[in-house]
């Protein structure tokens, strides 16, 4: 569930977003009835053409890639570990999702491809205004502030104009 920025899978689902959207649902088996697009080639014609445009998007930048791809892959949610060449992608230690069709299918319909992957369910937390003030401070004692998720002189500078009008 976890890639490197430059992994195969990675590429495959970037580039499969490059596609027009009739012929993403093409690879998918979804028809011209479903979608309401004409179909001016037979379906092996057109699905090789557009396998073949795909295959160019991605040899476009991994000329090495082979012709192999897991169509489940296009329905799954990977976690993206970023190139570490930014000062505030270091200092931010995360990660980027990427998933080819996250807005075409429900949270359910999701779930059910990717059922044995807790990571896809999700939690919706509501922070009372109250509590926020304690939680800013929990999270400074772990060294989670603005200015080490931002890094950079206006982060800081920010920081510590906050921190002399609090006093």
């Amino acid at each position: 569930m976890i890639k490197p920025f430059n992994s195969d899978t990675i590429s495959v689902i970037a580039n499969f977003a490059k596609l027009r959207y009739g012929e993403q649902n093409r690879l998918l088996g979804i028809t011209e009835e479903d979608t309401g697009e004409g179909n001016s080639l037979s379906f092996e014609g057109e699905h090789s053409e557009i396998m073949r445009r795909l295959y160019h998007f991605i040899r476009h930048e991994k000329p090495y890639f082979l012709e192999e791809i897991a169509l489940r892959d296009i329905f799954r949610v990977f976690i993206v570990e970023p190139q570490q060449s930014f000062e505030r992608i270091r200092a931010q230690s995360g990660a980027f999702l990427i998933s080819a069709f996250h807005e075409r299918f429900e949270r359910d319909e999701i779930l059910n491809w990717n059922a044995e992957f807790t990571v896809y369910d999700h939690y919706m937390l509501t922070v009372q205004d109250a509590n926020k003030r304690d939680i800013m401070n929990d999270l400074s004692l772990l060294n989670i502030t603005r200015e080490s998720l931002s890094p950079g002189l206006d982060e800081a500078a920010k920081a510590v104009t906050q921190r002399y009008y609090e006093e």
